[in-house]
């Protein structure tokens, strides 16, 4: 299975980060944030405004494709009112891929995984977020820890498809390959199924597969 074969959400992506929004985004986001909280003050507080000023802010800059602002002011309105995110939460996962695919274009892996953090925890029980962010760690040679966010995205969503066929890919590549050949072996197969037909002949009925992973015999 080639490692393009794993899929994110072709329609939603995310990215997260333990640091600040500046690791994820341009450096005018500080100034212009910077402005929001001044305008916090002003306005008293009133996060859900100031949050919808940044949702604003946002789809602007969606329009001229500044995916990597967007994200920050995405960011910026989660934070300010969590509530919002079942109405933002389609156009956040999609900037955020758009934006994390930007980053992968420019050699910022570093970057674009501490982006992927940052959606995880802004949306923290995203599907979405966790078979992408999956998806990014297969690509880069982190097998193990693809199949557990894989895993996460089934425990949130048990229907998302991609998440599943993205766990069965991976656990396929996870068993090492001399065990499909025993599998395959027919000599063997067939002698372990003569040896049980002999023993269900002379009265028993029940059989001991200790370590019988495959259930083949």
């Amino acid at each position: 299975m080639d490692k393009d074969d794993y899929t994110d959400d072709s329609n939603s992506d995310c990215s997260t980060s333990d640091d600040d929004n500046s690791d994820c985004s341009t450096s005018d986001d500080d100034s212009d944030q910077s402005s929001y909280a001044s305008g916090e003050q002003e306005d008293g507080g009133n996060g859900p405004n100031l949050a919808a000023k940044a949702i604003r802010a946002a789809t602007n800059l969606v329009a001229t494709h500044n995916y990597g602002r967007a994200f920050a002011y995405y960011l910026l309105a989660l934070q300010l009112q969590p509530e919002c995110k079942d109405t933002i939460r389609s156009d956040f996962i999609l900037v955020c891929r758009k934006w994390c695919d930007q980053l992968e274009e420019l050699g910022k892996i570093d970057d674009m995984f501490k982006c992927y953090e940052s959606a995880r925890q802004a949306l923290p029980d995203c599907e979405e977020i966790y078979n992408n962010i999956g998806a990014k760690l297969f690509q880069f040679g982190h097998r193990n820890l693809a199949a557990d966010y894989f895993r996460k995205a089934l425990q949130i969503n048990p229907q998302l498809v991609r998440a599943t066929e993205n766990l069965q890919n991976i656990s396929n590549l996870l068993v090492e390959r001399w065990h499909f050949c025993m599998l395959n072996d027919v000599t063997r197969n067939s002698s372990y199924r003569l040896a049980i037909d002999r023993a269900i002949a002379n009265g028993r009925t029940t059989v001991l597969d200790i370590g019988s992973g495959t259930g083949i015999l």
